[in-house]
């Protein structure tokens, strides 16, 4: 178990240098007694000496100025372990020095409970809850993300200039929101490993990467998902991919009309076999669809495409329409 923010030694700094990610270990600082200069509410000394007491503040006031976190990304939410926590965004369950939490991503609420988060992230220490705000993405962004999860894709989040889309001529414009993903322990996972987990995990730090981009971007960039097949290599997750490439494409928001499931209807098939789709069309109107599970065991169609030329076993004529398939996962 790590902390919120924290990496492992070995990889500290290369996942400081490659990502933006806010750390709540960061914007945290150690609990200590506030100082007589300082008070709880900020006035301390000084206004004690000019009204002749002391300003009257909230119990949450006083909670975050005993954490120095004025001013910070993340905002205090919850106070004391059990408070709901009104959050729309990603909401921390952690220490009081910030340094042990559990994250999770909301649309409203969350009791600031260890069964709410799913797991205590330190046993027999108080706990408080805080929220790093982002957008309220709705339910078409949330089923996008679920059936791109559901294909096992990874969901690649680019930031490009507005009006940017999926087309072949928008690719050079997107760059990478080279931000690290983050288990529900806050943990660090390499995105080629993501698909290793259960798909609600999967589908939260995407949501949770998602508030932290769009951050970044200040809400002047366009933001697009691409669905990728899992990097085999790290570095191979850094290079550009163009929108015909990926499997599937989406548009989630736009800085003149807001955010929304932009997608594209065609979900391409991969060029690599024996990386198959089991329901896809080829990008290539010159490439053929190939069963690349023909003759073997497992009868369940799963589809590549290659030039015509390289095309053996069962071959499949292209679709008439965007092909279909049922994909249902719940966040």
């Amino acid at each position: 178990r790590r902390g919120f923010g924290a990496a492992p030694a070995a990889t500290a700094a290369a996942a400081a240098a490659a990502c933006a990610a806010p750390a709540l270990q960061s914007q945290l600082r150690a609990f200590s007694a506030p100082s007589p200069s300082s008070g709880f509410g900020g006035g301390g000394a000084a206004a004690a000496e000019d009204d002749g007491v002391a300003p009257r503040v909230s119990f949450r006031e006083r909670v975050a100025s005993l954490m120095g976190r004025r001013g910070s990304e993340w905002d205090l939410c919850a106070p004391v372990e059990g408070a709901t926590c009104q959050c729309v965004g990603t909401a921390a369950l952690h220490t009081w020095t910030g340094d042990w939490a559990m994250l999770r991503h909301t649309n409203g609420s969350i009791r600031c409970t260890s069964d709410a988060f799913g797991e205590d992230p330190r046993p027999h220490f108080a706990k408080v809850c805080s929220c790093f705000a982002g957008p309220r993405w709705p339910l078409e962004v949330v089923d996008g993300l679920n059936e791109t999860i559901a294909r096992n894709l990874v969901a690649r989040i680019e930031v490009g200039p507005p009006g940017a889309g999926c087309d072949p001529a928008s690719d050079g414009a997107w760059l990478l929101c080279a931000v690290m993903s983050t288990r529900y322990d806050a943990s660090v996972i390499p995105d080629r490993y993501l698909p290793m987990l259960p798909p609600a995990e999967q589908a939260d730090a995407a949501l949770r990467k998602l508030d932290v981009c769009h951050r970044m971007a200040g809400g002047r960039q366009a933001i697009r998902i691409l669905g990728v097949l899992p990097a085999k290599q790290a570095r191979a997750s850094l290079v550009p991919v163009m929108a015909t490439k990926a499997s599937m494409c989406a548009v989630v928001y736009e800085p003149g009309t807001g955010i929304a499931w932009e997608g594209r209807e065609a979900v391409f098939c991969p060029t690599t076999p024996p990386q198959c789709l089991p329901a896809c069309e080829c990008a290539d109107a010159s490439h053929k669809r190939i069963n690349v599970r023909a003759g073997k065991d497992d009868d369940t169609e799963c589809w590549a495409c290659v030039p015509a030329e390289e095309a053996t076993g069962e071959v499949a004529p292209p679709p008439d329409g965007p092909m279909e398939t049922k994909v249902s996962v719940s966040v």
